[in-house]
């Protein structure tokens, strides 16, 4: 449902009224920059193997929540409109939060095409005509409050609808009812992608291919979106055709990455700390092929490692607070370390600006403590298992000592020289403890935390018991081709829910995810001087 949610917000800022402004006279271009079809919940709600998700649903932390959500993403062609509108004008959130609704109920079809800078958007919707009229009226309103411009009737394929033509840019708002679809377009000077859709809807009642068996089919150009979310653009994420689909009771995700170059990877014969992972295990996470990723990310050329590691090991223990560890294949290890040790703490403050505590170099393990940080000691180490040395890192300092893993984990890495990802875990565990991980960076860089009767928070709490196993493998399929899949109950994993409801908790959401305030007291105004720091015990 979390998932649904996010396609929801991007839908409503881009669909209603919120395309970024643009300038006259940009090139045109036909390239679509994202694109997406979907069943909507009401479906869904009816198969047969989704009681997990009707569980869900039917949570009152979810339904407080999803009217959380609801009622910020109304705000959103407010806030996108704003330096445009006339002074004095309210957000008129009240018309667009009942649309919301049917955003995530009906079947949908949304697709944003051209240039970010001059793109076109069309979003289809299911509706009956009751629905229909609300959506007539309410759009209808929201432009006269707004004093956009004077609508005026017109035809679209013979399909009855309204279109208003505004000063800002984007110019032309157009909506349509063509059968049993509303049809609602939003670009520059004269659209093409509605018409497109319309005359489709003339000749098979609907405005393209029906679902079959997916709920969900998706395509995003992420390098071109970047300059809306430059968060893509800091990851060089790379275009992606998504589906998801029921198989059983799980959801079955699948993502074909196409990299824009030939994957340059050679695979590497697992290189696993056995001894070291060993029960109660809830995650267990493996990636090859990550030397390039390294030396593109902040900090990490500055340490001087060379060459890079190029495989890491993350797992999960279960523990009251986030017991969690990894380790990189390293030669030398003990050598490393101590080269490491005089830049840890300057490489970490550049990730994780106002972060309290300090690292000391402990001697007699000869690796580096980080002090200071409340419920947990992190630490880096030289170890050297089964003939091979690694860098160990862990919140909490991990021994040999354990009951091991059963062998049928490590058997899903063998015999595929194509793989390049796997991670498993228990989410119903994770989950909860991904929360205290974040709450404990929160802490740890003196951010305020979010309140514990925050909608986000009690519905982690209530959806987790629910939750099962979560499995996810990335394949090379292609010269230039990647394939993650993963089967999951509701498509995330406990760090990406757990992260979507700090998203959702930020100020800017949807549009940005900013950090939370600081939690420092402000400086005194009546002296000038900044308050002093608060003592650290």
């Amino acid at each position: 449902m979390k998932r649904i949610a996010v396609r929801i917000g991007f839908t409503l800022g881009l669909a209603l009224l919120s395309l970024p402004q643009s300038g006259p006279g940009q090139p045109a271009d036909s390239a679509t920059l994202y694109r997406h079809h979907f069943a909507g919940t009401a479906r869904i709600a009816q198969a047969p193997n989704s009681s997990t998700l009707r569980k869900v649903w039917a949570l009152p932390e979810s339904k407080a929540l999803r009217d959380h959500v609801f009622l910020k993403l109304a705000e959103v062609p407010y806030r996108v409109r704003r330096p445009e509108l006339p002074a004095g004008a309210a957000d008129q959130s009240a018309l667009f939060r009942p649309l919301l609704d049917d955003l995530f109920s009906a079947e949908s079809y949304l697709e944003i095409r051209g240039p970010t800078q001059r793109s076109e958007v069309v979003l289809a919707l299911k509706l009956g005509d009751d629905r229909a009229r609300v959506w007539s009226t309410n759009l209808w309103q929201a432009g006269a409050t707004w004093k956009l411009g004077a609508p005026a009737p017109i035809k679209v394929e013979g399909f009855p609808g309204w279109e208003l033509k505004m000063k800002g840019a984007p110019n032309v708002f157009q909506w349509v009812r063509a059968g049993q679809w509303l049809l609602v377009g939003l670009g520059h000077d004269r659209l093409t992608l509605l018409p497109g859709l319309a005359r489709q809807t003339a000749k098979s009642e609907r405005p393209g291919t029906a679902l079959e068996q997916n709920w969900f089919e998706a395509d995003v150009d992420c390098p071109r979106l970047s300059s809306w979310f430059p968060v893509l653009g800091r990851y060089a994420v790379p275009p992606a055709h998504v589906v998801i689909t029921a198989k059983g009771e799980m959801l079955r995700s699948t993502a074909q990455l196409r990299c824009p170059e030939k994957v340059t990877w050679t695979f590497e014969p697992w290189k696993l700390p056995t001894n070291y992972i060993h029960e109660p295990l809830i995650s267990f996470t493996v990636a090859q092929g990550i030397a390039h990723l390294l030396a593109k990310t902040k900090g990490v050329p500055e340490l001087g490692l060379k060459p890079l590691p190029n495989q890491v090991c993350l797992w999960g223990q279960a523990a009251e607070h986030v017991q969690t560890a990894f380790t990189v294949p390293t030669a030398n290890a003990t050598n490393v370390i101590r080269q490491l040790a005089p830049k840890l703490q300057p490489f970490v403050l550049s990730h994780m600006p106002g972060a309290i505590g300090e690292f000391e170099w402990i001697t007699n393990m000869l690796g580096m403590h980080w002090k200071g940080v409340p419920f947990v000691l992190p630490t880096l180490r030289p170890v050297r298992d089964t003939g091979v040395e690694y860098l160990l890192g862990s919140l909490y300092p991990v021994g040999t000592k354990g009951k091991p893993v059963p062998a049928e984990l490590y058997a899903q890495l063998a015999g595929q020289t194509n793989l390049l990802y796997y991670d498993w875990e228990m989410t119903s565990e994770r989950l909860p403890q991904a929360n205290r991980f974040l709450q404990l960076g929160s802490i740890t860089t003196q951010k305020r935390l979010p309140p514990t009767n925050a909608p986000t928070l009690r519905w982690l709490k209530a959806v987790s018991p629910l939750l099962g196993n979560t499995g996810t493998k990335m394949t090379q399929t292609g010269p230039n081709e990647l394939t993650l899949v993963r089967s999951s109950q509701l498509g995330l994993t406990g760090i990406e829910m757990a992260t979507l409801t700090r998203w959702i908790e930020s100020p800017g959401f949807p549009l940005t995810f900013d950090p939370p305030p600081s939690s420092l007291p402000s400086p005194r105004k009546d002296s000038g001087k900044p308050a002093s720091p608060r003592p650290q015990r």
